[in-house]
């Protein structure tokens, strides 16, 4: 009971804090906020009669991970968690701060630690690539952009509260619905536009674990918190007693919220679907009837659920002889209920535009396939397909055919909130005239250094992975081919001493290495970060739509020869490379492997 006042309490706060106006210090950059702007013009061959339904501007926003306990000046070592006193007392003061109902506080967000730590140790929004949460500043910033972007509908895919890693500072399960109240009330100050939230791993307590009401009492809980967007009392009671709910987004298309944690195969609270009381069978048979009303009245249904069905890509091998290599991936469900879950997706494939989730922090596409030769039906990602055709698979015989698997339905897992890479929100457009998703614009933060311009996309700090050595990295120098001057041949004494030189360099290098990579670890994004521009589907992939044909062009190199019109703002290049199909299915992947990990704005 005193958790549940605390909550209350906490939400009361949180509702004040969103209404006080605070203005997070990160801001949109040059960001298309009319609908006009983010239009790609390809209007040309449209009548214009009679006058089209608007499209539809949807957000996909996902795994905040907000930290209450989070420290700007702690490290990752200790999970940016206070330790020592000082930091402690630090910590007090910023979240007093940031938690300052009345609005009586300076800026939270331009809050500098009163004590001597260099600026470069100090992280407001987050440590990049650290196990460390995501701070409010990071969260809020997220929220506004949102806001700013001037979206008709909000998909919040999950994961809202912090992890339970800090073995000194456990998670207790008020935390769970304080974060999820916070976040819901920050959404409602931020944009008008109706937000739909699901079920996300860690949204639960124990985390992973959920069963139903009313043996457990958490989705009840839970809905209470999120009630700020849980507008119809249909949803609310429906997300109250499943954690599932069916809404309009559009005449013709509608969002389909399932509570994947039934799915789940880590959570042991429910058996898998083989068994009568499964919740997780009663998920799948929800699925499958509200899937099969929305194809009867000719609609068509975005899916959603925190958990994707799988986790891409997989490691595979290529024998570069034309026969299918291109594996399923193992999947994220139990065995039974991913069988179930994946039939009724392929069954309604033609009445399901996507499915949205979270969960892996990357930015992933994934299918529903069926195996031509055998009829089975799996998971694939599109960064294996395109690895196929790069070793030698051959074209599809019809559209959305690549390597002898069927596309059936896209699934797409977006980046995340939590700085696993740079943080991202993700925007797609509906067509409701062509019945497609036209595709996606994804911003991410771009980190700039203290005193630098952000002119525009690219121009950041180079973000982990660009650069730190890795085999494709070509800074360091290496030695030219040419003639090699004749070594004298050495004696034994000779041999002794350059053993023991290489040793001895060997283990100075080694040192090196080692102090150079902690230098570069987790940086933190704590100077001019903006929002901009990281990449689109139609301008960087060339593609129309997120329709699986597109993917499976895209993949397969089938969009080197077409020729793109004006697309963002700058010509859009075909996908080419060295070698024609496979050439082009290489440059796709590269692409793909780049924008996966955010990276920012790809370069050739």
């Amino acid at each position: 009971m005193r958790a549940l006042t605390a909550l209350a309490a906490l939400a009361a706060v949180t509702a004040l804090l969103a209404l006080s106006g605070d203005a997070a210090v990160l801001h949109p950059r040059a960001l298309p906020l009319g609908p006009t702007d983010i239009d790609a013009p390809d209007n040309a061959d449209d009548d214009p009669t009679p006058v089209k339904p608007p499209r539809l501007r949807i957000a996909h926003i996902t795994d905040l991970h907000l930290d209450p306990h989070y420290d700007p000046t702690a490290g990752a070592d200790t999970w940016c968690h206070a330790r020592t006193a000082q930091q402690q007392q630090q910590h007090d003061i910023y979240h007093a701060r940031l938690f300052d109902a009345v609005g009586t506080a300076n800026d939270p967000l331009s809050w500098r630690p009163s004590h001597a730590a260099a600026a470069s140790s100090v992280a407001r929004y987050g440590r990049i690539g650290s196990p460390c949460d995501a701070p409010m500043a990071l969260v809020k910033a997220a929220i506004e952009l949102v806001g700013q972007l001037n979206v008709d509908a909000v998909l919040w895919s999950g994961d809202t509260a912090r992890h339970d890693r800090d073995n000194k500072l456990p998670r207790p399960e008020a935390e769970v619905y304080a974060a999820n109240a916070q976040c819901a009330a920050l959404f409602t100050n931020a944009t008008t536009a109706p937000v739909f939230p699901t079920v996300g791993n860690l949204d639960v307590h124990p985390h992973n674990q959920l069963a139903p009401p009313p043996v457990s009492r958490v989705l009840p809980r839970l809905a209470a918190s999120l009630s700020p967007v849980l507008r119809t009392a249909s949803v609310h009671n429906d997300f109250e007693s499943t954690g599932a709910y069916v809404t309009d987004l559009a005449p013709t298309l509608a969002l389909v919220n399932v509570n994947a944690m039934y799915w789940m195969a880590e959570n042991a609270r429910v058996p898998d679907c083989t068994s009568t009381d499964s919740p997780g069978a009663a998920m799948a048979d929800w699925l499958d009837h509200h899937l099969s009303l929305i194809a009867r009245a000719n609609r068509t249904a975005l899916v959603m659920g925190h958990v994707p069905p799988a986790t891409g890509p997989a490691p595979s091998t290529h024998s570069g002889n034309g026969v299918r290599h291109t594996p399923f991936l193992a999947s994220n469900y139990k065995p039974a209920c991913a069988t179930r879950v994946l039939a009724t997706l392929d069954r309604y494939a033609h009445a399901v535009a996507g499915v949205f989730g979270g969960h892996v922090n990357d930015d992933t596409t994934l299918f529903v396939a069926r195996d031509l030769a055998t009829g089975a039906v799996g998971l694939v990602d599109v960064e294996d397909l395109a690895k196929a055709v790069e070793h030698g698979a051959g074209p599809g015989t019809r559209r959305g055919v690549v390597d002898g698997l069927e596309l059936r339905v896209p699934v797409f897992a977006a980046p995340s909130v939590i700085p696993v890479h740079a943080p991202a929100v993700r925007v797609l457009e509906w067509d409701p005239s062509k019945r497609v998703l036209r595709g996606w614009w994804q911003y991410y933060l771009q980190i700039r250094e203290d005193g630098d311009e952000a002119d525009g996309p690219g121009d950041g700090v180079p973000l982990p992975g660009e650069g730190d050595g890795g085999d494709d990295d070509e800074s360091e120098p290496k030695e030219p081919h040419g003639d090699k001057k004749k070594k004298k041949k050495k004696g034994k004494k000779d041999k002794d001493k350059d053993k023991k030189k290489k040793k001895k360099t060997k283990k100075h290098h080694k040192k090196k290495k080692k102090h150079r990579k902690h230098k570069r670890k987790y940086p933190p994004i704590n100077g001019n970060a903006q929002w901009v521009l990281e990449y689109s589907t139609r301008r960087d992939y060339g593609m129309k739509n997120l329709t699986v044909a597109e993917w499976a062009a895209a993949a397969s190199g089938d969009t080197v020869a077409r020729q793109r019109k004006q697309e963002d703002g700058g010509l859009v290049v075909p996908l080419g490379g060295d070698g024609g199909r496979r050439g082009a299915a290489r440059a796709f992947r590269v692409k793909y492997q780049h924008f996966r990990g955010v990276k920012g704005p790809f370069r050739e």
